[in-house]
């Protein structure tokens, strides 16, 4: 059944009856009103099948689902918010993405987020249990919290689509809209796994500039012993598999290969210095590596020989440069 209300039925408490709204439509939440006026807001929501979509325009509001309000037995869903009107942004899993007219982003209700709405605006939300999605796409870990662009045709797409059902769903009879719900899932399914492409076409200088701040983050973070492909995406905010496929592209190393290889010649560069008084165990530590017999396992591998023998060989290469020198 469809529902259709707005809070100028319930001026005593709109803010108190839109919560309880919320948490029934969507998951348990913590809702609180931003700013002075009066909260309103209108909201109209609709079946289409197993999925379900809302036409909400609301006040300033800030909307929290933490911990305590995850496992309580509620349903739980992948939402797309689609924004129609007005600014908002959202955080999941440490990153912040803003949302202007015609861009969306997808979200996880059985991790932990938050909306913020600093003015009015309006949204369209598409909601579909998580076992729906999970069994077209199995890995989506990657895929919340990524704006997705209006101005990209596939994310232009989704968003008039989802406009589109919502203006029609009382003209549709329910058979319609059983029927029409796999389009909404097969769409969001095929804009997912482009991400990748979103990601290299807001890229401004293409994946060459990409690939230099991939790189430059490495280089700042070699000595983080959790350096790997997840922490790179959550800092840069590309998910893993454009990573994957960007150093795929722009050269012959994997993102460990490479990682590996930077902290070996870091290394390799340490040993050779005379002037360097660090024992090998300290040095190895300070490039990333958590334990020495790794590091000295992954050095033979590279160099031929121990960092022991490497050091000394540099050692011996040095005097004997300098004995040639001083013969000179």
């Amino acid at each position: 059944m469809d529902l259709q209300l707005q809070s100028t039925s319930f001026a005593e408490d709109s803010l108190g009856v839109w919560r309880d709204i919320a948490c029934d439509l969507f998951v348990p939440l913590q809702i609180d009103a931003v700013g002075q006026k009066p909260f309103s807001w209108q909201v109209f929501d609709a079946g289409f099948g197993d999925v379900a979509l809302t036409d909400l325009a609301i006040s300033p509001q800030d909307v929290q689902r933490s911990q305590r309000h995850i496992g309580n037995g509620s349903a739980e869903y992948f939402l797309l918010s689609v924004q129609v009107e007005g600014l908002a942004s959202i955080s999941q899993d440490g990153r912040q993405v803003g949302l202007a007219p015609g861009d969306s982003v997808l979200y996880d209700t059985l991790r932990p987020y938050r909306l913020s709405f600093e003015r009015d605006m309006r949204q369209h939300i598409l909601r579909i249990p998580r076992d729906i999605v999970l069994s077209a796409i199995p890995d989506m870990g990657d895929a919340v919290a990524r704006r997705i662009p209006g101005s990209f045709p596939l994310g232009m797409l989704l968003g008039s689509t989802v406009g589109h059902y919502i203006k029609c769903a009382q003209t549709l009879q329910e058979d319609e809209r059983v029927a029409l719900s796999s389009t909404l899932v097969d769409l969001l399914t095929v804009t997912v796994g482009k991400f990748d492409t979103i990601r290299s076409q807001m890229e401004p200088q293409g994946r060459a500039s990409t690939r230099a701040r991939v790189d430059a983050f490495i280089a700042a973070h070699l000595g983080d012993d959790h350096l790997d492909v997840a922490a790179i995406s959550k800092a840069t905010g590309l998910n893993t598999r454009y990573l994957h496929r960007l150093f795929k592209e722009t050269g012959s190393e994997t993102i460990s290969r490479f990682i590996m290889r930077c902290r070996l010649e870091h290394c390799a560069a340490e040993l050779a210095d005379c002037n360097q008084r660090k024992s090998i165990t300290e040095l190895c530590l300070d490039w990333g590596f958590t334990n020495s017999a790794h590091f000295s396992r992954s050095f033979r591998s590279e160099y031929g020989c121990t960092p022991r023998d490497y050091r000394k060989r540099a050692m011996t290469a040095r005097a004997t440069k300098s004995d040639n020198t001083q013969l000179v």
